[in-house]
């Protein structure tokens, strides 16, 4: 397996560290009193409030960061609990602990500056677009830059419960000048030390020569504080920071896209997103979600949507995997209490880890874990028969009542089903590859037939754009009866609901699941039916889907998401009223997105052009669009046991390279470029072994090849042919070894 990370960062001195690149979309910067941003389709480009927060953390600790650096909230995490909660979607809290408003305080010459108090003249950006990192402009006379991190080892190994935050103040006058940086100190909660050797006091007196700098890291550590602070010792303030950027390199990789730099940028901030909703209790365990992202904090844990946030980390970090596996395991299934409780309480919950253990499977091939923890297979295979018994009578079709806080429509939940036909066959693999048990394999693969077979004879009806999977039917044959208030209709009485939910997200993924294809007639039809018209709980208005009253709620983001898979060419993508630009104009400065960017949570009812930071960062559509991003958009899947990488780049708005990216334990970098004339594939194996690589080339609409060139030589092989939507798809196999690169050339 590859355990340990190449090292992406050589910088040798603090200041070349703080000069390092940026991400180009997400920054913000008020100068003169007017504030300027990175993507000028954001929406929040009209609007500043307090909950614009840049967001880090280890996942043992968070901190959220304002316009100023100033740390808003320094969380750190204890175990999970239980909490018999009246919301159907809630059974878990988690301890913590949180401290607010942490900032500096410095003298410059004869003038202080509180940065906590400025009113302007600051930037914050991204760090290789992912730490926060602040600019002062108050002083001609000095350089002022703070950063904020959560140091992590390049490997991921080593989490300490601690922050470093550090202030960098560089002479950039023609005189020495003298000052006073007065030091945070340490609470009941915190404890405050510096870094590097440094003897921490109240007031640090600094001298500066011209052109030369101070730098003053302080470590901010959860109390009990000390094995913190002798894991941090180890290591240089400096040499955390760049551990810490190369193991979030090693979680995303570096994704360019040149004709698209928001959806590049934009992956990469959804991964950070769902990193930071996770949080670690002392001892390392899971011990949940931030509910419901990374921005606010709340005790109660939402199960739907950290099991959304949590699926992309199980492909990118097999520790967190393996991690988020155990604790699931514990908690997926509702007890009883408000609510009956048991598998059928929400059957895409309750088989939660079930997905998990076959996604970590299939990107690591790790026989070890699953022998070294019994119980997973024996709790999943319980999950599974226990899901299985609830069949419904007519049709070999699973029941369950809630998928979150809202109901499952009808007899027949069409996403619910199709996330037990994953669940059935990803631990059929299992089964048989670990414990050669090709009995029960056999019958879970049967099953999820069977559930296909009968999702196809009674979920798909004749709808707006032809043939479409539904969100529920009942056994009848008929939609079923709801009441709804959309549209600023009060509906007297149930209607037919032919609806697609905004927070039914499994349709979203039935591509991801492979149980079917992204351009599959039916599916793609019921998502260009989620954001139209006919979508009763669509609002035209606000371009979304609704949640409940309109005028309380607004827009759920997951349906935005929803939207994206009905993608089918660049217009439809990033054109003006494209699927992704829908999500990038609701896409905050930081590169987050929120729950209701439309609604009366916090602020009066917006319209359109007017977004709201309304309840909460959604590490739920963050998860989803990231999953199917890097499958369907990027096109690239990995199965580790056959050593096989799938790369069929959609990718519709821009070519990409994508450097030293990981799938579980298998590591690449993919290249796609496109001509009037021609299109080229390309991928670098960083792994110890060769890898097997099925290059598949969606060709413009009507064209075909006239030539294929394999690792640059004319190819004469086998050559499968497939479809995408209109186009064809020629489909050639190689082999790249260990550290070397293939490529696939297709002439138009």
């Amino acid at each position: 397996m590859n355990k340990q990370p190449v090292a992406h960062f050589s910088f040798k001195t603090v200041e070349e560290a703080l000069a390092g690149e940026c991400g180009r979309m997400f920054w913000a910067s008020i100068r003169n009193g007017v504030l300027d941003y990175g993507d000028k389709v954001s929406l929040f480009g009209k609007r500043l409030d307090e909950d614009l927060t840049f967001d880090i953390g280890n996942n043992r600790i968070l901190m959220n960061l304002d316009l100023k650096g100033t740390i808003l909230n320094f969380i750190s995490y204890g175990e999970t609990y239980p909490y018999d909660h009246p919301f159907p979607g809630v059974w878990t809290q988690k301890h913590y602990h949180q401290t607010k408003d942490l900032s500096f305080r410095l003298k410059i010459g004869d003038k202080t500056y509180d940065l906590k108090q400025l009113v302007g003249d600051y930037k914050t950006s991204l760090l290789g677009n992912v730490l926060p990192i602040t600019e002062f402009f108050v002083d001609e006379r000095a350089a002022v830059k703070l950063i904020a991190f959560a140091p992590i080892s390049a490997d991921g190994s080593e989490r300490p419960g601690a922050a470093i935050y550090g202030l960098f103040i560089k002479n950039v006058s023609g005189e020495k000048i003298k000052g006073v940086v007065y030091s945070l100190e340490s609470s009941e909660r915190i404890t405050v030390m510096a870094a590097d050797g440094i003897e921490a006091k109240p007031e640090m007196q600094y001298e500066i020569r011209p052109g030369k700098s101070f730098w003053l890291p302080l470590i901010l550590a959860a109390v009990p504080a000390q094995e913190a602070l002798n894991v941090l010792s180890r290591q240089s303030s400096l040499e955390w920071l760049r551990a810490t950027l190369t193991y979030f390199r090693s979680l995303t990789g570096k994704l360019d896209m040149p004709q698209d730099v928001y959806a590049g940028e934009f992956l990469e901030r959804c991964v950070h997103q769902c990193f930071n909703a996770t949080v670690m209790a002392a001892n390392g365990e899971i011990a949940g979600e931030n509910s419901w992202g990374s921005y606010p904090l709340r005790d109660e844990m939402w199960m739907k949507d950290f099991h959304y946030s949590y699926l992309p980390l199980v492909m990118l970090d097999p520790e967190l995997a393996r991690r988020g596996i155990l604790w699931f395991l514990k908690w997926s299934v509702r007890y009883k209490g408000r609510f009956p409780g048991g598998i059928d309480h929400s059957i895409s919950n309750s088989l939660a880890p079930v997905s998990m253990a076959g996604i970590y499977y299939s990107t690591t091939a790790d026989k070890q874990f699953f022998l070294d923890h019994p119980e997973v297979a024996k709790k999943c295979r319980a999950l599974l028969d226990g899901a299985l018994s609830l069949r419904r009578e007519k049709a070999f079709l699973l029941a369950s009542r809630f998928i979150s806080d809202g109901g499952s429509a009808g007899d027949y939940h069409t996403g619910s089903n199709i996330f037990a036909y994953y669940c059935l066959n990803s631990f059929a693999r299992i089964l048989e590859d670990i414990y050669a048990d090709t009995k029960t394999a056999s019958a879970y693969r049967g099953a999820a037939e069977k559930i296909k077979k009968e999702l196809i004879a009674h979920n798909i009806i004749d709808g707006p754009f032809g043939k479409q999977y539904v969100e529920g039917i009942n056994e009848d044959g008929n939609l079923p009866l709801k009441h709804v208030a959309v549209k600023g209709v009060d509906y007297p009485a149930p209607v037919p609901y032919m609806a697609h939910d905004g927070e039914e997200s499994d349709t979203t993924l039935a591509s991801f699941y492979g149980y079917t294809t992204y351009d599959d007639p039916a599916l793609h039809n019921l998502k260009k039916f989620a954001l139209s018209e006919h979508n009763i709980l669509y609002m035209k208005t606000l371009g979304g889907i609704v949640w409940a009253d309109p005028n309380s709620y607004g827009t759920t983001f997951p349906g935005y998401v929803s939207g994206l898979a009905a993608t089918s060419d660049a217009e439809s993508m990033s054109g003006v009223d494209g699927y992704l630009t829908k999500i990038r104009k609701l896409t905050d400065l930081d590169g987050s997105i929120w729950w209701w960017p439309f609604t009366q949570w916090k602020t009066t009812y917006r319209i359109n052009d007017q977004p709201a930071r309304g309840l909460g960062k959604c590490g739920w559509a963050s998860g989803v669009f990231s999953c199917l991003f890097i499958s369907q958009f990027l096109g690239l899947r990995y199965d580790a046991p056959s050593r096989a990488l799938e790369f069929r780049p959609f990718s519709p708005s821009s070519d990409f390279t994508w450097e030293r990216f990981r799938l579980g334990e298998g590591s690449f970098t993919a290249s796609y470029k496109r001509e009037e004339s021609s299109a080229t594939l390309e991928v670098t194996n960083h792994n110890s072994h060769p890898v097997t690589v099925s290059y598949q080339t969606i060709l413009p609409e009507g064209k075909g090849e006239k030539e294929i060139l394999l690792d640059g030589k004319p190819y004469k092989g086998k050559v499968s042919a497939g479809s995408f939507f209109k186009s064809r798809v020629v489909i050639v196999e190689g082999k790249v070894k260990a550290g070397e690169m293939g490529s696939l050339l297709v002439r138009l």
